[in-house]
């Protein structure tokens, strides 16, 4: 059942963007971090650290504070 008659409401595409924008980051992050643990592993916490922790978190805030109203719309529709 798709609730879009509220005013306050919005389109889910903003938060989804940036839901799977978090999740690539949160890859690239894991994939750094298994490349540098064999390289050197302290710039290997360091970037891991940079991406898993403040590249995402960033996009989260983003998505959970800015687009709340999208993703308020996503929450709603999907429950049956």
């Amino acid at each position: 059942m798709l609730i879009m008659d509220e005013p306050h409401m919005a389109s889910p595409r903003p938060a989804a963007i940036l839901f799977w924008l978090t999740m690539a980051i949160g890859f690239v992050g894991v994939f750094f971090e298994i490349y540098f643990a064999f390289v050197e592993p302290a710039l290997g916490v360091q970037v891991a650290a940079l991406f898993l922790v403040g590249i995402t978190g960033i996009v989260s805030f983003l998505r959970h504070f800015v687009f709340w109203r999208s993703g308020g719309f996503a929450i709603l529709n999907a429950a049956p």
